[in-house]
């Protein structure tokens, strides 16, 4: 196409304009009018102007879509030849012009980042209606699928420092020994999995434990004391080790942040929103999950259980305890539908059963009462 659609800016038009046409000529960009009125407006201008292709010449984009193509020679004051249409920009006559070829690439480029920009913005435009017709629970899930391992576990483990400014969490090298000892046979269980499997201890004497995305478990110090056996704290472990292999505590997590902070998380600076969901890491241990997403935890950390020969069965003893003690506990707030559960492992319990309960390879690497006094002089000599 060598002819375009055009408008001629000139101090000596009258009125300071003219609509027409202009043609790309090796030597110039020659404008004629579009009908005789507009060729009068000209005056003495003549039936048609042009526009020397020199090295002088420049150009700039223009408009709300930078559809508008700015001609200019600094030698001629007020003179702009307005095209509206960008692909003059392709014209061979341009490109062969020495010096405007810096100019024509960043124009291109200007150009090819505005339909990315475009493309982005309806893309976004689109999650947006969709989640509001799907629900937003569709939104979060997609979002799970999207966010790649390593950015997840880097999720964890800044909430987890974020989390210890709090002073709760015991550090103490035998306990740390201990915790190590029980997670031995289970890390063993999942060898290949993605996530570097990391356990803490907080003093805290509510009975609860929770996951972290990306391997960061929570084992509070009033859960420890409670549990009536290794096989039942291996169990609670394997059961949050699920959920994270499951990427449920992901998707909680998602869930909680908000829309435009998990479009900015999948589309735009991730390291923001990391910070933000550090900073209210505390928030993130009342996070609940739901009843099918208990239910997959149960069966997969029932898996974990048989593959390190620990009896599995214990999880639905320590369960049913707490219940049945009539007692509030948050492992009950924080891990809802717990009768469905307990009936739920009583069923898999009696198609697969597990190993006996003193057959556990774990008992002999660690004690329980060993391990719960290690954990209370850790916490009493705390600050």
């Amino acid at each position: 196409m060598k002819e375009f659609e055009a408008e001629l800016h000139h101090p000596k038009i009258q009125g300071g304009s003219a609509k027409g046409r202009i043609r790309m000529d090796p030597s110039c960009i020659r404008f004629e009018p579009s009908n005789t009125e507009t060729a009068r407006n000209l005056g003495v201008l003549g039936t048609a102007w042009e526009l020397p292709l020199t090295p002088r010449l420049e150009l700039r984009l223009g408009g709300a879509a930078d559809d508008m193509v700015f001609f200019s020679d600094p030698e001629q004051p007020g003179v702009v030849v307005i095209v509206r249409d960008a692909r003059v920009l392709e014209h061979p006559a341009l490109a062969a012009l020495p010096g405007l070829g810096r100019a024509l690439g960043k124009a291109k480029r200007q150009r090819s980042w505005l339909a990315i920009s475009l493309w982005a913005a309806g893309l976004t435009t689109l999650v947006v209606l969709l989640s509001l017709l799907l629900g937003a629970g569709w939104l979060v899930s997609w979002a799970v699928d999207k966010i790649p391992e390593d950015l997840e576990i880097e999720l964890g483990r800044t909430v987890i420092e974020a989390m210890k400014a709090s002073g709760t969490f015991v550090e103490d090298p035998e306990v740390a020994r201990q915790v190590d000892q029980l997670m031995e046979p289970l890390r063993l269980s999942v060898d290949g999995f993605a996530y570097p499997f990391e356990v803490h201890v907080v003093a805290d004497p509510a009975v609860n434990a929770f996951a972290l995305p990306g391997g960061q478990i929570v084992l509070n110090s009033g859960l420890i004391q409670e549990a009536g056996s290794v096989e039942e704290l291996q169990g609670i472990l394997a059961h949050e080790m699920a959920h994270v292999s499951r990427r449920h505590s992901l998707h909680a997590v998602l869930r909680s942040i908000g829309f435009f902070s998990l479009a900015q998380m999948v589309f735009g600076d991730a390291g923001v929103v990391l910070e933000m969901i550090g900073q209210s890491g505390a928030e993130l241990a009342s996070l609940s999950l739901s009843r099918d997403q208990e239910l997959e935890a149960d069966e997969v950390g029932w898996e974990h259980l048989r593959r390190a020969n620990i009896n599995p069965e214990a999880v639905s003893t320590f369960l049913g305890r707490l219940e049945s003690s009539g007692l509030e506990f948050d492992l009950l707030s924080t891990h809802p539908a717990t009768s469905d559960r307990i009936d739920r492992l009583i069923e898999i319990s009696a198609r697969e059963p597990g190993p006996a309960l003193d057959g556990s390879s774990a008992q002999s690497l660690v004690e329980l009462e060993a391990f719960q006094a290690s954990v209370e002089r850790a916490v009493a000599a705390m600050p």
